[in-house]
C-alpha cells in the first residue's frame, strides 16, 4: 500500500490560526448565557496581515466565508453599505444587492485569498467552507500545496441535540444494532466527501472532539484534526490520531486547539496560557504536523471562563419585539439601542485587548521555537497500541451512565444498555493507568495534560475489521484491548496470527462477544465467537456463564510477575466469571478468585508470542473496584498490573523510570517521545511548579536528567539502522 504523504513546510510544521470571516460588528445572542459581541471589522485579507505581523505561523484556517467577501463583490465596484446603529438602517443588509443574483461569483473570494495568502508564504485551509460554484473550486488544485484542503469540522458527529439522530440513520429502534449507526455515519461523512473531492477541493479534513474519527475515516475522509481540549485528553487524542495515520496511511494528522472554548480555567490563573503552551509541545512532541489555534488571538469569543471579559459588556434583555418574556433576540433591530455601549468597551475584548495580546505571544513564541529547533522528522515510537474494538461508538469522557452510545437517547430509555457504562468505564481504567492527568492546574482539575510513565503508546481501530496482522506485528509489540467490541471469526483470525507471529494479546472474555445491541452483561456463550472454543488462541474454552466471585488474589504467598501474591485482594467484585475448559495444560493462571483459585487471569504463551485472557463476563470497566485488604490510594483494581507488567514487556528503545527499574512519581509528571527518524529524544515536564528527576533509557544504558518546572529539553539519540526503525511503510 502506497503512503502519499502531505509535504511540509521548511520548519517541519503547519501551525495556523482561525480566521473567522466577519465583517460586521454586533451581538451574536444563543440561548442560556452564550452571548458574545464581534467588535471589529476586518476582512479576510487583514487578518492574513495579521498573521505576517505577529509572527502567527504558516497557516490560516478560514471558517465558512459567506457574504460579499465569498464572491469577492468588492472588485465589480458594487457598493456595500454598512450597518447604520445610530439610524438604525440596514442593520440586517436589506439595502444590499442580493448575493444570489451573482452564483457565478460564489466562491471568488476564496480563490482570491488563497492567492493573496500564497504570495505572502502563508498555506491555507477552510473550515465550513461554504459551497463554490464547482467551475470555481477545480480552480483550488492550480494551488497546489498551497492549499492543504477542506474541513467539514463536526458535521457529521452524534450529537446531544441531534433530535433526529435516528431518523437520519433510517434506524427502527425496535430492531437498532450499533452497526447500524455506524454504518449511517460512514455513509454520510462517504456522500459528502465524495461531493467535495469530485468537485475539486482536495484532501478532506475532520474536526470535532468526538471518539469516532475513525468512522469518518472509514467514509473517506483524509485527515483527522482532533478538537483538543474540546477533546480533553491529549495524550489520548494524540494516540488515536496518531495510529489512524498509521494504520490507514493517512497524508498528515492535526490538532485543533480549541484553548480559548474549552480550557475553562479563568484569565486570571497563572497556568492560563502556560497550559495552551504546554498544549502546543505536548501536540509538537506526539508526531503532529497541524495545528491550528481556533480562536482567542484575534478577539474573545466565549464566557466558558469565569472572568471572561464578554461579562462586562451589556447583553440584550428583550425578546422579539421588545417582548421582555420571548427568548432573548438576535434581530439587531431589537439590540440597537445597546451597540454604543459596547463599542465603548471593545477594548477589553478587541484585537487590542490583553488577552488576545496575550494569545499571539504564546503561538508566536511557540513558532518561535519551531523555526529555531525544527520538527523531529516521522512519528515517535509507539511500542504497544491500545485497541479500539468494532463498533465502540462511545464518546470517551461520558461513562458516568448519563450519556447515549451514539445519542441513541430514544433507544436508551427503551434499553438501558445504550447508556455508557462498563465497556466506556473500560477507556477510563486504561487512561488512569497509562496517562494519569496529576494535578498541575490548582485548584482546577487537570483533564488535559499527561505523561506516559509506562511508555508511549497508539490507538489503533478494529473498525469494520480493517486492520490486519502484519500492520500490528510491524508496529507494535502488544496490543491491549479496551471498550466496546464486537468481535468476528474474521477479527478472532486477526488476533490470532498477529500472537502466532509474536505478538502480544491482552483481552477479556466480553471482548469475543459477536453481540451487536449492547447487551453487554447479559450476552450467552453462544454469542461467543467460536461458541467460546477459544483454544487455540487462550488455551481455554468456555462452557457457560460460571459464579458470581467476591476477591481475586494471587495463586501463592510468593510474588508472581505481576508482583501479586496472597494476601492482596482486589474487590469486592461480585462479577461472573466464565466456566471454563482448559484445553492446553501449559496455561498459567496469574489472578484468581480467593476462595476456589478458579482463574480469573491466565498467561498463555501462543506460537511466537502471548496472551493475557481476563476471564469475567463483564468489561475490564467494571473491574476497576479496589477498597479491600492492602488497598492504597489510587489503584486502579486487578488490571492495574497486569497493564502495567505488559506495558514493561514490551517497552521501546527508549523510556523513563524513576529508579533505573520502573517508572515512579516523577515519571507521573515526565513525557519522554523518542523519533527515530530524526534520532531525537524530547522530554517534557508537565508540572508548571515542581523539577523532577527521571532516568532516561536508551539502547541498554541510562542516564538520570532533572528537568525544572515546565523544562522542555532535546537529547540526541543512537541514529538507527533502517531495519531497528518503526515501520511506517
Amino acid at each position: 500500500m502506497s503512503w502519499k504523504k502531505m509535504p511540509l513546510p521548511e520548519c517541519g510544521l503547519y501551525l495556523g490560526s482561525g480566521i473567522y470571516n466577519i465583517r460586521k460588528h454586533g451581538l451574536y445572542l444563543d440561548p442560556g448565557a452564550f452571548s458574545t459581541w464581534t467588535p471589529q471589522d476586518y476582512s479576510p485579507e487583514d487578518y492574513l496581515d495579521f498573521i505576517v505581523k505577529d509572527n502567527q505561523g504558516n497557516l490560516a484556517q478560514i471558517w465558512g466565508f459567506d457574504g460579499p467577501d465569498w464572491y469577492a463583490m468588492e472588485d465589480t465596484g458594487i457598493p456595500f453599505k454598512a450597518r447604520d446603529w445610530e439610524n438604525k438602517k440596514n442593520l440586517c443588509g436589506e439595502e444590499n444587492p442580493k448575493l444570489q443574483d451573482y452564483e457565478e461569483r460564489k466562491g471568488l473570494g476564496m480563490l482570491k485569498f488563497i492567492k493573496y495568502a500564497k504570495d505572502h508564504g502563508i498555506y491555507t485551509t477552510g473550515l465550513y467552507s461554504n459551497e463554490m460554484n464547482p467551475e470555481l473550486s477545480k480552480k483550488l488544485a492550480e494551488f497546489g500545496d498551497w492549499w492543504l484542503g477542506y474541513d467539514f469540522g463536526e458535521r457529521y458527529s452524534f450529537h446531544l441535540k441531534n433530535k433526529s439522530n435516528n431518523a437520519d440513520a433510517g434506524i427502527s429502534l425496535e430492531n437498532a444494532t450499533l452497526e447500524d449507526y455506524a454504518d449511517g455515519l460512514i455513509a454520510r461523512v462517504k456522500e459528502h466527501v465524495e461531493d467535495r473531492k469530485a468537485k475539486g477541493w482536495g484532501y478532506i479534513m475532520a474536526t470535532s472532539g468526538s471518539f469516532h474519527l475513525d468512522y469518518e475515516i472509514l467514509g473517506g475522509t483524509d485527515i483527522p484534526v482532533q478538537e483538543d481540549f474540546a477533546f480533553r485528553h491529549m495524550t489520548i487524542s494524540s494516540a488515536f490520531a496518531r495510529g489512524l495515520f498509521r494504520q490507514f496511511h493517512l497524508p498528515v494528522w492535526g490538532s485543533h486547539l480549541a484553548h480559548e472554548h474549552y480550557s475553562w480555567i479563568p484569565y486570571s490563573s497563572k497556568y492560563k496560557f502556560p497550559l495552551l503552551h504546554a498544549a502546543f509541545l505536548h501536540k509538537y512532541m506526539n508526531g503532529c504536523k497541524l495545528m491550528i489555534n481556533e480562536s482567542g488571538n484575534w478577539y474573545t469569543q466565549v464566557k466558558l471562563c469565569p472572568d471572561s471579559p464578554l461579562y462586562a459588556l451589556p447583553y440584550c434583555t428583550v425578546g422579539k419585539n421588545g417582548d421582555p418574556t420571548a427568548p432573548k433576540s438576535n434581530n439587531p433591530y431589537d439590540y440597537a439601542d445597546i451597540v454604543k455601549d459596547a463599542e465603548k468597551m471593545y477594548p477589553m475584548i478587541d484585537y487590542r485587548s490583553p488577552t488576545a495580546v496575550r494569545y499571539r505571544q504564546v503561538i508566536s513564541d511557540f513558532y518561535d521555537f519551531v523555526k529555531e529547533h525544527g520538527t523531529p522528522e516521522g512519528q515517535p515510537e509507539a511500542s504497544f497500541a491500545i485497541a479500539k474494538g468494532n463498533l465502540d461508538l462511545s464518546s470517551f469522557y461520558a461513562a458516568h451512565g448519563n450519556y447515549a452510545v451514539a445519542s441513541a437517547y430514544d433507544l436508551a430509555d427503551m434499553n438501558h444498555d445504550w447508556y455508557e457504562g462498563d465497556p466506556e468505564k473500560s477507556w477510563r481504567l486504561l487512561s488512569r493507568v497509562f496517562c494519569p492527568c496529576p494535578p498541575v492546574i490548582p485548584p482546577y482539575r487537570n483533564q488535559f495534560l499527561s505523561a506516559t510513565p509506562h511508555g508511549m503508546f497508539d490507538i489503533v481501530t478494529f473498525a469494520k475489521n480493517k486492520i490486519s496482522a502484519d500492520f500490528l506485528i510491524r508496529n507494535y509489540k502488544a496490543v491491549i484491548f479496551s471498550g466496546w467490541n464486537t468481535c468476528s471469526k474474521e477479527q478472532y483470525a486477526i488476533l490470532r496470527e498477529y500472537v502466532e507471529k509474536g505478538g502480544i494479546l491482552c483481552i477479556s472474555l466480553a471482548h469475543f462477544s459477536q453481540n451487536k445491541k449492547r447487551n453487554y452483561r447479559s450476552f450467552t456463550v453462544d454469542e461467543l465467537v467460536n461458541g467460546g472454543d477459544f483454544s487455540d488462541l487462550c488455551g481455554v474454552k468456555v462452557i457457560g456463564r460460571g459464579r458470581r466471585i467476591y476477591w481475586a488474589t494471587g495463586t501463592s504467598g510468593e510474588k508472581n510477575e505481576l508482583g501479586v501474591k496472597i494476601p492482596r485482594r482486589f474487590g469486592i467484585l461480585a462479577v461472573p466469571i466464565g466456566q471454563l475448559e482448559i484445553t492446553d495444560p501449559a496455561v498459567k493462571p496469574l489472578i484468581v478468585d480467593d476462595e476456589q483459585f478458579d482463574p480469573v487471569v491466565i498467561r498463555r504463551k501462543c506460537g511466537k508470542g502471548e496472551v493475557f485472557f481476563v476471564n469475567t463476563w463483564y468489561y475490564p470497566g467494571g473491574l476497576d473496584t479496589d477498597e479491600g485488604p492492602g488497598s492504597e490510594e489510587n489503584t486502579n483494581g486487578f488490571l492495574e498490573p497486569v497493564y502495567k507488567y505488559i506495558a514493561k514487556l514490551a517497552r521501546g528503545h527508549v523510556y523513563i523510570t524513576d529508579d533505573g527499574e520502573d517508572p515512579g512519581e516523577n515519571c507521573q509528571y515526565v513525557n519522554c517521545t523518542y523519533f527515530p527518524d530524526a534520532g531525537k529524544i524530547c522530554l517534557f515536564n508537565i508540572d508548571f511548579d515542581h523539577p523532577h528527576k527521571v532516568f532516561v533509557h536508551q539502547f541498554g544504558y541510562a542516564e538520570e536528567y532533572e528537568l525544572e518546572a515546565g523544562e522542555f529539553m532535546f537529547l540526541d539519540s543512537v541514529k538507527l539502522k533502517d531495519f531497528e526503525k518503526q515501520n511506517d511503510d
